[in-house]
């Protein structure tokens, strides 16, 4: 995901968690409404330049790809350059999050 995003749930008139979003510095956003039923799927409604939920769903597939990997298998190395995601070893890089130079 790009830094700054900002992220939430709306509440029902009940006070219980509704919707779910997501949004960009850039001024994308996604609204996700939950399912329902295990016939219905959740709803997508997106706008603006970046696919946030296009995001969320590669990271689901790449969490899956994995075995589902808990908190514990999982690490994070900051340098001065780049940000790196990683699974069991640092050298098992999953992604890099700040490439070389963004970072000020």
């Amino acid at each position: 995901m790009p830094p700054g995003i900002t992220y939430g749930r709306t509440l029902d008139t009940s006070g219980h968690p509704a919707d779910m979003f997501l949004e960009a510095p850039d001024g994308s956003w996604a609204d996700i409404a939950p399912a329902t039923t295990h016939e219905r799927p959740h709803v997508v409604w997106e706008g603006g330049h970046t696919p946030l939920w296009h995001m969320v769903e590669q990271a689901h597939q790449l969490w899956l790809k994995h075995d589902q990997p808990g908190w514990q298998r999982l690490g994070l190395t900051v340098t001065e350059t780049c940000q790196r995601v990683w699974l069991d070893e640092p050298h098992n890089i999953l992604d890099q999050l700040i490439e070389a130079g963004s970072l000020h």
